[in-house]
């Protein structure tokens, strides 16, 4: 008898229910708990920030694709066709928008309120996505002149790991702290109405659901597809909801 009663003490002890929620990471993962993990992200984002006594930031948005100098130089130096060489210029094109991100990143820093803390809070704390490109531009500006700056890193098949300057980054599953809520408007003004109208119609039509975007956002700036063949390709499996647009014109 008291062998089953061990035997069954043991089996309590090792299942899943017996587990304390918090320790139960099966448990967490549940889809149904989607919005308590929200609610941690946002509570872990808020609490260290209030410890490192940030008060405010100013959030740079921008793209991953804007190479940095460095990416720059060692593309050129591996370059052997033409046609590497003609993708190198178009990169070199865009460094002006790095060394601006940069720029704005010390300049904010120094002058913001984020170098130097005013009755231990620091104010204009940059705060990017912690990605590269502009993000890491404006990180690496404020890193330069000694000034904290964050980053809200999300999980993502490819580029999910923060850049090197941002010793304070936080990640989340899927970005609900760096982008809480949002939606997406299409705006038109009356006099569009009034002189073509059956195009008007159509904009109340038009809507692209936000996963769709989400989706498409992720293959021209992570996986690196052409903007118009992805526009196209969703075109054509969306014939559907084409046509509603169309129909209202």
């Amino acid at each position: 008898m008291n062998s089953m009663n061990n035997d069954n003490t043991s089996r309590q002890l090792a299942s899943q229910s017996y587990k304390l929620p918090i320790e139960d990471q099966e448990f967490l993962l549940r889809d149904e708990l989607r919005g308590i993990r929200f609610q941690l992200e946002y509570a872990k984002t808020e609490l260290f920030l209030r410890d490192w006594g940030i008060r405010s930031t100013i959030i740079v948005f921008g793209s991953a694709r804007v190479p940095s100098p460095e990416q720059v130089a060692a593309a050129r130096q591996a370059a052997t066709t033409e046609e590497e060489r003609t993708e190198i210029e178009r990169l070199e094109a865009r460094l002006g928008l790095y060394d601006a991100a940069r720029q704005f990143g010390r300049i904010v820093s120094e002058r913001g309120g984020a170098f130097a803390p005013h009755d231990r809070w620091r104010d204009n704390v940059v705060a990017t996505g912690g990605g590269g490109g502009l993000m890491e531009a404006a990180n690496r500006g404020a890193f330069e002149c000694g000034a904290p700056s964050i980053g809200f890193n999300i999980t993502l098949p490819r580029e999910q790991e923060p850049n090197p300057y941002t010793p304070d980054c936080f990640t989340t599953g899927n970005g609900a702290c760096a982008m809480p809520s949002y939606a997406a408007w299409t705006a038109a003004s009356t006099k569009v109405q009034q002189d073509a109208p059956k195009f008007y119609a159509m904009l109340q039509r038009f809507e692209i659901p936000v996963p769709d975007m989400e989706g498409m956002l992720k293959s021209v700036d992570v996986d690196k597809k052409d903007a118009t063949a992805v526009a196209k390709e969703w075109l054509g499996a969306n014939q559907d909801k084409v046509q509603q647009w169309v129909a209202a014109a």
